[in-house]
């Protein structure tokens, strides 16, 4: 064998090894995954762009939290941990945050910014287009029980804002 081929092979075993062969790779005590689909809407409108975050209202559960983004019609699908799909089974606080920032700086195509307008791009401000509250697990209202039975939901969170932070 050459060196590739072996080398390839090392690599292979030491992986499998890291990842775990029995588990599929998933965390050890891992619980069951179920799909969730939840929709948000603004004022009646659906709010896409939106990052979405699940987290666990209960010790056992923090440490399965869940997120993904909202599409254009106001949905999104969970992922836990960033990588398996779907959401273990338990009461959540929902999170929802949606910013955007002032305009940046412009450059002439194939231009530099000079340190003057690196700082003023460093400071755009920027501004949460969701209330808040509903951005941090310890102040929002929005909770979901998960599990086998629920796979959708529809939330509204009330009227735009543009509030800077």
């Amino acid at each position: 064998m050459t060196r590739t081929v072996i080398l390839s092979v090392v690599l292979a075993t030491i992986s499998l090894g890291i990842l775990g062969c029995g588990n599929g790779g998933r965390p050890e005590g891992m619980p069951k995954l179920y799909p969730l689909t939840l929709t948000f809407t603004q004022d009646g409108v659906p709010l896409a762009g939106a990052n979405v975050m699940l987290n666990g209202a209960t010790p056992d559960l923090q440490r399965w939290g869940a997120g993904g983004m909202t599409d254009e019609s106001g949905k999104v699908s969970f992922t836990t941990l960033g990588r398996y799909p779907g959401v273990a089974a338990g009461k959540f606080k929902v999170v929802v945050e949606k910013t955007e920032r002032d305009a940046p700086i412009a450059v002439p195509p194939g231009g530099e910014m000079t340190q003057e307008q690196l700082v003023a791009d460093a400071q755009r401000k920027t501004y949460d287009l969701v209330d808040p509250k509903y951005g941090d697990s310890n102040t929002t209202d929005l909770e979901v029980d998960t599990g086998s039975r629920l796979s959708s939901k529809t939330f509204e969170i009330g009227k735009a804002v543009r509030k800077a932070r």
